[in-house]
């Protein structure tokens, strides 16, 4: 027994020798190629310091180091459990939460390794000119859903030169998953993506935002992502109104546009050729905020028919892009206040800033503006464009204003029950809606 004993002693103390020699060199040398470029690098950027805080040094790049990879392990498996196999929307939400806690202490935990090492990382991608993009996606946030758009190439600054294509109308997770694979194609960067929404969805877009940030991170993909969110202050009432007239179309634009199909001649408020329908409505339906939306046909009896035209050409456009759900048609009967009514010259009988408006046939007319004119050129008289709708005209100054706005105004004329014409400035939205500017109301006579 008593041999036994030693020769068992003796083999566990040949063991902890082992074992301590092992460790000995697992303590002075690092054989782990990543972990012992980080700590050169940090002694590198700390040079002077004493042993002690050299010993410091290590500990903390080590030990960081160690939690960092412990986090990547642990977001890999949720993201694995998340793909794996359908869960309800409640276990889905709660996995997503628990990975996003993650890797926000995945976050804290990189900063700390950085103050150690310290390092001064390089910044995530500045805001680079749309020219330069690969890619461009527009997520219009609804609440639990968004309707995708991108834009096309070649990419511009003015959105007036904007073409898109939708992607259609997805679930977050159909969204995240859509991003994830795009901020992984190496090819599709650099990417910027905003995130529209109205006042009401702010705080969606928000949380959806930090998924987006999260996906960034994981693909690696900061120094060439942008991710903004963006409140849509030009959406207006909801509706974009096509008023028809003698079996003719017309709709009002904030500017003149490229036309979807990229021909030469562009679209513009005014009258709508049958052959150009489908443009229109195209851009109508993804331009970014524009859905939901309402779609109102006014009409009168000679262009019934047109009617149906237009109303059936949104709802396939709609269907075709993924967003029938989120447009509506409606029509209405309505009888035109005739032309003539508008021709002839009319003298203010109020103030503002218009002092005679003279209403020409073939759609011109002048505006003669006073001293104090903010919209266009005062002082002066301007030829500008006049477009019938069914009860009212828009007397269209776009080339001829000095108050550069996204959005230009425009002069909005009416009939009062006296005969005297009305006259208001006002913005025309994306969607086609006619947004009131000022208040303050011009009234003008006819004076011949």
């Amino acid at each position: 027994m008593v041999m036994m004993l030693m020769g068992t002693d003796q083999t566990m103390a040949g063991t902890g020798q082992g074992a301590t020699s092992s460790l000995m060199d697992r303590l002075q040398k690092e054989d782990d190629p990543e972990l012992a470029e980080l700590i050169r690098t940090a002694l590198a950027n700390h040079k002077g310091v004493s042993e002690k805080e050299a010993r410091e040094i290590v500990r903390r790049v080590t030990q960081g180091r160690a939690q960092i990879l412990l986090l990547d392990q642990q977001i890999e498996d949720l993201a694995r459990k998340i793909e794996a196999q359908p869960a309800s929307a409640e276990t889905r939400e709660e996995l997503l939460r628990s990975k996003k806690e993650l890797e926000a202490k995945r976050l804290a935990e990189v900063a700390h390794l950085r103050e150690a090492m310290g390092i001064v990382p390089q910044l995530s991608a500045a805001k680079k000119p749309e020219e330069k993009l690969n890619t461009w996606l527009h997520l219009n946030v609804l609440d639990q859903r968004v309707y995708m758009t991108y834009t096309l190439k070649p990419m511009r600054s003015d959105w007036a030169e904007w073409h898109f294509k939708p992607v259609g109308l997805l679930s977050h997770e159909e969204t995240l998953d859509y991003v994830r694979t795009r901020l992984a194609d190496k090819s599709s960067r650099p990417i910027r993506i905003d995130l529209h929404h109205p006042a009401a969805t702010s705080s969606a877009a928000g949380e959806l935002q930090g998924w987006i940030l999260a996906l960034v991170q994981e693909t690696n993909a900061a120094m060439d992502a942008e991710v903004r969110v963006q409140p849509l202050n030009w959406a207006d009432s909801g509706i974009a109104t096509y008023c028809l007239r003698g079996n003719e179309m017309r709709a009002l634009y904030p500017r003149s546009i490229r036309r979807p199909d990229r021909a030469a001649r562009r679209i513009a408020s005014g009258r709508i050729a049958p052959e150009d329908l489908e443009q229109h409505v195209l851009w109508r339906l993804t331009f970014p905020g524009n859905v939901p939306v309402t779609v109102r046909i006014e009409y009168d009896e000679a262009s019934a028919n047109l009617a149906k035209q237009v109303a059936d050409t949104v709802k396939a456009t709609a269907k075709r892009l993924g967003c029938a759900e989120l447009v509506e048609v409606t029509g209405a009967l309505v009888e035109p206040v005739p032309d003539t009514v508008f021709l002839g010259r009319w003298e203010a009988i109020s103030t503002g800033e218009i002092k005679t408006i003279e209403v020409q046939p073939k759609g011109v007319c002048l505006l003669t503006t006073r001293e104090g004119s903010r919209a266009i050129k005062p002082g002066a008289t301007e030829m500008c464009p006049w477009i019938p709708l069914t009860q009212e005209v828009i007397f269209a100054v776009e080339k001829n204003q000095i108050i550069k706005t996204p959005f230009l105004d425009v002069y909005r004329g009416l009939i009062n029950a006296e005969g005297d014409l009305v006259v208001d400035r006002v913005g025309i939205r994306p969607q086609g809606g006619i947004h009131s500017q000022d208040p303050a109301r011009m009234v003008f006579r006819k004076v011949q």
